[in-house]
């Protein structure tokens, strides 16, 4: 079955609103036409044959009040103009009309006109409606006073009502037709259970639908591989952990057991030696296997508020300490609407801290910033050590990437990138920047920058 362009559908809403148009104005007619005939709606026609006839009778002598129906005011005199009867109230009205033989008061399709006429022992004024229908029943036309507004009004109510039917109606086809496109999108992100087959009777919704369930494919089939490969990844770096670290256990038991001996002093430093590798080893394992654990670390998330600033100045200072570093902080805004990862982010801020007191003299001064911004938060840690190289300001946030001159063989390159990837699960970033002075670097600079718009 072939399917059917937007074009199309909006050109059935038209047809479909024009065909509504006739078939109201025949209903309208069609019951005009019968209520006139009926009586229920008197037409000026009648109104006048029968003004004409109460007239008649006036003149003649022989009219009674009785004989004038309810849609004609009247008001009976005497010759010399004394009020004796009527419907018509207003004095001045009747003494205008008694001098002037007719008058007429104009309004907006309900104009009345009054007329004076000469009986044999009597004058009566007539007031009615000359330009518009009326209804014959007494209540409907002190609501309605002209017949013809009221059929009009509810045309037109009518026709408004109909067109928002029809359009609410094609509005939920087309509506229903779009909700199967973010049904296959919210299936992608939230990787529920696959939808095939999906299509749609609009052709160019169809096509997007067509796209999106390969897409979908797609991405299920690379999620699946990449699932496989970290979960290959992670088995790869336990199995290599434990390898590395049962022979380094093994060695530095050894070499305790060795250094209760009696040995050289040369002997001695070469024993140090080696135990300060196998405990840089261990630690190496150690982060490793940090790095592991944050894949599947369940996270709470926190408001980054004055306390948790606190705490993160305090570490600092712990840190520090081991140095005789002092630390100064610039500035110290807090952001009670940014959420996130407490213990992500203390430890994030702990390898920062680390590495500027590394790379920091002893007695000198970190200093730190909590700045916040209108679109983003931003922790800086300034030391005064030698900075950063070309290749590191590109390189730093690599895995295993280490520059043995600036780092002294003390790290693995895995400090920044675990810093780096906790940035990227709070939608933030790492930069990494060298103070300059004179052409000279006098120091390095690391910031942990947040979007505060993200919500999580």
């Amino acid at each position: 079955m072939g399917k059917k362009s937007i074009m199309r559908m909006l050109l059935t809403l038209s047809i479909s609103q024009i065909c509504y148009i006739f078939i109201v104005i025949v209903i309208f007619g069609a019951g005009t036409l019968f209520l006139t005939e009926t009586g229920i709606i008197l037409s000026p026609q009648v109104i006048s044959e029968s003004v004409e006839n109460i007239t008649g009778k006036a003149v003649n002598g022989v009219l009674e009040a009785k004989d004038i129906p309810a849609y004609i005011e009247y008001a009976q005199l005497s010759n010399d103009g004394n009020y004796i009867t009527g419907t018509i109230q207003d004095k001045e009205l009747i003494e205008e009309v008694y001098k002037e033989g007719q008058v007429t008061h104009l309004q907006f399709m309900n104009g009345t006109k009054y007329e004076c006429v000469n009986g044999l022992s009597e004058k009566w004024i007539l007031g009615y409606k000359s330009g518009t229908s009326q209804f014959s029943n007494d209540f409907l036309r002190n609501v309605f006073p002209s017949a013809d507004l009221t059929v009009v009004l509810s045309f037109f109510v009518t026709v408004v009502i109909g067109f928002f039917i029809i359009l609410k109606w094609h509005r939920n086809q087309l509506r229903k037709e779009l909700n199967k496109i973010i049904s296959i999108r919210e299936t992608i992100l939230n990787d529920d259970e696959q939808i095939s087959g999906v299509s749609s009777t609009l052709k160019e919704i169809n096509d997007i639908l067509i796209v999106l369930n390969e897409m979908e494919k797609a991405v299920k089939d690379s999620t699946k591989k990449q699932l496989k490969q970290a979960q290959l990844l992670e088995d790869g770096i336990q199995a290599l952990t434990h390898d590395i670290q049962t022979p380094a256990t093994v060695v530095s038991g050894n070499l305790e057991l060795l250094e209760e001996t009696e040995i050289t002093g040369k002997q001695k430093e070469y024993l140090n030696n080696a135990q300060d590798g196998i405990k840089r080893i261990s630690e190496y394992v150690e982060e490793l296997k940090n790095l592991v654990k944050m894949e599947h670390l369940k996270t709470d998330y926190i408001s980054l508020g004055e306390e948790y600033v606190n705490e993160l100045i305090s570490l600092a200072n712990q840190i520090a300490s081991l140095k005789n570093i002092s630390i100064v902080v610039l500035q110290k805004d807090i952001a009670d609407d940014l959420l996130i990862d407490g213990k992500a982010i203390q430890k994030a801020f702990q390898n920062i801290v680390s590495n500027a007191v590394d790379f920091s003299e002893e007695y000198t001064e970190l200093k730190l910033q909590f700045q916040k911004h209108i679109s983003e938060y931003r922790i800086s840690v300034t030391d005064s050590g030698k900075g950063f190289s070309e290749e590191s300001l590109k390189r730093a946030t690599q895995k295993f990437y280490s520059e043995n001159k600036a780092r002294n063989g003390t790290h693995y390159g895995l400090g920044l990138a675990i810093v780096n990837k906790i940035m990227r699960e709070h939608f933030g970033f790492l930069r990494l920047e060298n103070l300059e002075e004179n052409n000279k670097i006098i120091g390095a600079r690391v910031t942990l920058v947040f979007p505060l718009d993200r919500k999580f």
